[in-house]
C-alpha cells in the first residue's frame, strides 16, 4: 500500500523527474463509494436507491477525470523554475515576514489559508511571477508559482494535509480560470475520491503539484486528526 509519507521528486542531479505511475499510488475510489452509503442509506422502503446510485456514478467520473488529469500532469520540469520554500517564517512583533531565500523571487505576505484548503495550517505564502525581459521590450511572466504552508510558529509543513503545493496557473496574478481547472478542481476531486478527508488521491495530487523545497527542511508532519 502507498505509504503517507510524500515521496520527493528530485533525482541526484536536483532535476524534478516523472511522478509515479499512477496505478502505483493506492487512490481508489472505495472511500467515494462509503461516503455514498453513509449519506444515502438504504431504508425499508428503499427511497434512496436512485440518489445512492446517482451518487456512485458520480465518484466513478470524478475517479476517471482525476486519473487522466494526473497521467496528463506527470512531466514536472515547469517546476525547476519555481523558488523553494524557506524553512521557516521570520516573526517581528506581531507579524510574519518571509525570509529573503531568494534574491530572484518575491514572496506574498504571509496569509491564512482560503476557502477550507491545506487544513492544520496557519499560514500560507505564494511565489510572484519572475519577469524576464526577452526582446523588443517583450516581459516573459512566469504563469506558475510555489505555495508553502506553515504551523503557527513558522515552521514549513512538510507532509499531510496541511502542506502547500505547486500551482500550474498562479491566481490571482495570471489567471483564475487557469488554476480552477488546472488546480482547483483536480484537488477538489481528489478530496471527495478520498471521502473527504486527504488520503491516497490527495497525496497522487501532491505527487504533480509538490510543495517544491520540502526536502531540504526538517520534516514537519501535519497531526492526524
Amino acid at each position: 500500500r502507498y505509504s503517507k509519507n510524500i515521496i520527493h521528486l528530485l533525482d541526484t542531479n536536483g532535476l524534478i523527474i516523472n511522478a509515479p505511475i499512477f496505478e502505483t499510488l493506492g487512490c481508489n475510489v472505495e472511500p467515494c463509494y462509503t461516503r455514498c452509503e453513509i449519506s444515502f442509506p438504504i431504508l425499508t422502503i428503499d427511497i434512496h436507491v436512485g440518489s445512492r446510485q446517482f451518487c456512485y456514478a458520480d465518484c466513478n467520473v470524478k475517479m476517471l477525470l482525476f486519473k487522466n488529469w494526473y497521467n496528463n500532469n506527470r512531466v514536472l520540469d515547469w517546476i525547476n523554475d519555481l523558488p523553494d520554500c524557506p524553512c521557516n517564517l521570520i516573526k517581528i512583533g506581531a507579524d510574519w515576514f518571509t525570509p529573503n531565500s531568494d534574491p530572484d523571487s518575491r514572496w506574498d505576505k504571509p496569509h491564512s489559508p482560503q476557502c477550507g484548503y491545506h487544513e492544520g495550517t496557519t499560514y500560507c505564502i505564494r511565489s510572484s511571477p519572475k519577469t524576464t525581459l526577452l526582446g523588443l521590450g517583450v516581459l516573459d511572466i512566469t504563469k506558475s508559482a510555489n505555495q508553502c504552508c506553515y504551523f503557527n510558529d513558522g515552521k514549513l509543513i512538510t507532509e499531510g494535509s496541511g502542506m502547500g503545493s505547486a500551482d500550474y496557473w498562479r491566481c490571482p496574478t495570471t489567471s483564475f480560470p487557469g488554476h480552477l481547472w488546472s488546480d482547483m478542481i483536480p484537488a477538489n476531486r481528489a478530496f471527495d475520491l478520498d471521502g473527504n478527508v486527504c488520503g491516497t488521491c490527495s497525496e497522487a495530487y501532491l505527487k504533480v503539484r509538490p510543495q517544491k523545497g520540502s526536502e531540504k527542511c526538517n520534516k514537519n508532519p501535519t497531526p492526524i486528526p
